[in-house]
């Protein structure tokens, strides 16, 4: 494995810098900080930055690449950095011969924005599917259930979403100082919510309701500046 000093590792050894050189790409790995369609030769034994979940495949599949002589097929697997970030990666090797003596060379593809990115379809799709769901239920329900089916939809949110509570607040015609409470959830052990909210100090935040914008935000960190009310009644958990 080339390091970060120029150096690789073959068998019990450590190869010279001008051995190092023999890699296919000249990829200079920084324990796996840049690995990003890089090509890894000379590993032996399990490198320190193999996820600990995958080390013992990592160690049967060189074995059997070296004794063999067969080559390790195309898996995922995971790789960690050195500021702990967790990479997603697809790994290939190929055994050959260097200096009369089994070697392995390794690619390694860093696919942790791809897994990203398929992570986040799937949850919109569930997502979009979940509210489907909800509005048809609500379709010919008779006034009186309504409430009931209200709160069953904020349960479903709360743990599809995995947040600590949900609440649908609800405001005077044309007045946007005070919200009142009209149906809530909330997981076990978390404080319940003002039934009447005091809202007129929420400028930034009526502003944006009142031209009808949705606000979606996921983090209290993710208000503007200029929205000083709102994020110190975030940070007394308010709402």
């Amino acid at each position: 494995m080339l390091g970060a000093r120029g150096r690789a590792w073959m068998h019990e050894r450590v190869l010279d810098e001008e051995t190092a050189e023999l890699t296919l790409r000249g990829t200079l790995v920084n324990e796996a900080e840049d690995l990003v369609h890089c090509d890894v030769n000379f590993v032996v034994g399990v490198p320190h930055f193999v996820h600990p979940d995958y080390r013992e495949l990592v160690a049967q599949r060189q074995r059997a690449v070296v004794e063999d002589g067969s080559p390790a097929p195309l898996i995922e697997e995971k790789l960690v950095r050195r500021d702990g970030m967790v990479l997603d990666v697809e790994v290939a090797g190929m055994p050959f011969r260097y200096q009369g003596r089994p070697a392995l060379q390794i690619g390694i593809h860093d696919i942790t924005a791809r897994q990203s990115m398929e992570q986040a379809l799937v949850e919109r799709v569930g997502f979009e599917e979940l509210l489907t769901n909800l509005t048809a239920t609500f379709v010919n329900m008779p006034a009186d259930d309504v409430p009931g089916a209200v709160r069953e939809g904020l349960r479903y949110l709360v743990e599809f979403l995995d947040v600590d509570r949900g609440a649908l607040r609800g405001f005077a015609p044309g007045d946007l100082s005070l919200s009142y409470l009209v149906s809530y959830y909330s997981r076990p052990g978390i404080p319940p919510a003002d039934e009447v909210a005091d809202t007129s100090r929420l400028s930034w935040w009526n502003a944006k309701l009142a031209r009808g914008e949705m606000l979606v935000l996921e983090h209290p960190g993710d208000l503007p500046i200029e929205a000083e009310a709102e994020r110190a009644r975030a940070a007394r958990g308010s709402y």
